[in-house]
């Protein structure tokens, strides 16, 4: 997996929690889920 994608991940899920409050869990789950989709 490229780094690049996993530093953004990390500013994602760190920018959806800044944003809505959810917990990081919630978050990597469904980004989780969003991701196998687009693969």
């Amino acid at each position: 997996m490229d780094t690049n994608i996993v530093m953004d991940f990390e500013k994602t899920v760190q920018y959806i929690m800044d944003k809505t409050g959810l917990s990081e869990e919630i978050i990597q789950s469904v980004l989780d889920t969003e991701t196998q989709y687009m693969i």
